[in-house]
């Protein structure tokens, strides 16, 4: 299928079966072929691939559900979930988090898996923030997600070069940059039970909107409506923008992060803060703002979860 430079650009892939080998349904291990591996390369703001590696079968981001069948005889898997990052604004969309577990599944039952987009590159105000990408298993409701990797959250444009870039997603999202000495006050990220805080002073109404289950918040923007950078698909906020400037998009996540805030006297911008992970799996590692290959410079710390008493 062919891939958009912007579907090119922001990657994330889902990998079941052991790391680095692919585990068939008889149980033999078939090393991962480069071609089943693809490639790595992305600017961080566009869409996003999964791979499922028992069956070789590979899908590609689409902006909508997809599914997959475990096979026979599989009653465990290994997950690799990449969240999009968000898209760039004046300064960078934060990248997305890294979640890999092992998750206990029955044969013959469909996953739901859904792949987040990329924040897109705003022209006119705050980059979009990152789609989450996530497993559901037992239907296709927020609730059902047994595996969520948040997502970036985009960078904020000010009216000259004064913005924040976004926070990342992580195992709680990063919060995204503010602007020193300014009211632009990026949003926090969102954590394991609430959405992030949108930045910003409220009285100003220059704050962004607040992140949700599963949604980042919009960047603020000084009184009017476009021209910030849509949000990922799959809980990205979307940038707010208003000539030429406005706060990034909270990136989506299992909670997503809050936008960006804005101080309209100094039109300067804040990042959106970063959606946060989850995992419902045993021997789980969390990596906050992995850098894939190709993917913008970003600071990952690694959390990893002991295998859970009672299960394997």
């Amino acid at each position: 299928m062919f891939l958009s430079d912007t579907m090119r650009r922001s990657r994330i892939r889902i990998i079941i079966g052991l790391l680095g080998l692919f585990v068939s349904a008889a149980g033999c291990l078939v090393p991962l072929s480069a071609a089943e591996l693809g490639s790595n390369s992305r600017g961080g703001s566009g869409g996003s691939i999964i791979i499922i590696s028992t069956s070789a079968s590979t899908f590609n981001y689409t902006g909508g559900e997809q599914q997959w069948v475990v096979p026979r005889k599989v009653t465990s898997i290994r997950v690799d979930v990449r969240g999009a990052s968000g898209g760039d604004g004046g300064h960078e969309g934060g990248s997305g988090a890294r979640v890999q577990t092992k998750l206990s599944v029955s044969p013959a039952e469909t996953l739901y898996l859904y792949v987040g987009g990329g924040g897109h590159v705003a022209e006119g105000g705050g980059g979009g923030g990152g789609g989450a990408s996530d497993i559901r298993r037992g239907g296709a409701a927020l609730g059902n997600r047994v595996v969520v990797a948040g997502g970036g959250g985009g960078g904020g444009r000010g009216f000259s070069t004064r913005s924040g870039g976004g926070g990342q997603g992580g195992f709680n999202g990063g919060v995204g940059d503010g602007v020193l000495g300014s009211g632009a006050v990026g949003g926090t990220g969102g954590t394991q039970s609430e959405g992030g805080v949108g930045g910003g002073d409220p009285r100003l109404l220059r704050k962004g909107e607040d992140g949700s289950q599963g949604n980042g918040g919009r960047g603020a923007w000084n009184g009017g409506v476009g021209g910030g950078g849509s949000g990922g698909w799959n809980g990205g906020g979307e940038g707010g923008g208003y000539q030429g400037w406005g706060g990034g998009g909270g990136g989506g996540g299992y909670y997503g992060g809050g936008g960006g805030g804005v101080d309209d006297k100094r039109a300067d911008s804040g990042g959106g803060g970063g959606g946060s992970s989850y995992s419902a799996g045993t021997n789980t590692t969390y990596t906050d703002g992995y850098r894939q290959g190709g993917d913008k410079p970003s600071t990952s710390a690694q959390m990893t979860e002991p295998e859970k008493a009672g299960k394997r």
